[in-house]
């Protein structure tokens, strides 16, 4: 596994491929009486956005490891085993990844409220437009996907939190730069 993680992260546009493929698959799935009908539609919007969020994460983390993806697969390795590498310059990185992530989940229990009732809402729409087969698909797609967002993102923001006092990382550390205190 831990081969096969470093090289999609050295290979960007296998992540991409990937993705692309996997959202026209479910779109092809959920449409699958109607081919064509909304995939089009909906999956060349979607592609791009997939691609332009996903290298717009990959360049902010290339910068924060000083540019090299062998940087970033270094960092990567050393936060799924949870090590803290010696060298400084490592460290360093590592310490400037694990914040920048804890930042990005800062409001996580809010997205997941909102999202959470977006799906519901989705739901009840499809209910009301009386759903019969689709709405068991949608129902079992909507679950699996918020069960493996919920658990996905609780697990790693907790390698995150370890990470972080690992490191010596503090919270509340980026507000007080930015007010000008010490630690």
């Amino acid at each position: 596994m831990s081969a096969l993680n470093r090289w999609l992260i050295r290979h960007f546009w296998v992540q991409l491929a990937l993705s692309v493929a996997a959202a026209i698959a479910v779109l092809l799935l959920l449409h699958a009486t109607h081919p064509g009908s909304g995939w089009g539609l909906y999956g060349i919007p979607g592609a791009i956005g997939t691609g332009v969020v996903l290298y717009s994460q990959r360049r902010r983390q290339k910068e924060l490891v000083g540019g090299t993806t062998e940087g970033l697969v270094r960092v990567e390795e050393a936060l799924v085993r949870e090590e803290v590498p010696d060298e400084p310059r490592e460290r360093a990185a590592l310490s400037r990844v694990v914040e920048q992530r804890l930042e990005a989940t800062r409001r996580r229990p809010v997205a997941l409220v909102l999202l959470y009732a977006m799906f519901g809402v989705i739901f009840a729409v499809i209910a009301l437009d009386g759903g019969g087969p689709s709405l068991i698909v949608y129902g079992l797609i909507f679950a699996g996907a918020l069960f493996w967002i919920t658990w996905a993102g609780g697990r790693q923001r907790r390698r995150l939190e370890r990470m972080g006092s690992a490191l010596g990382l503090r919270e509340g550390a980026r507000e007080d730069a930015r007010e000008g205190r010490t630690a």
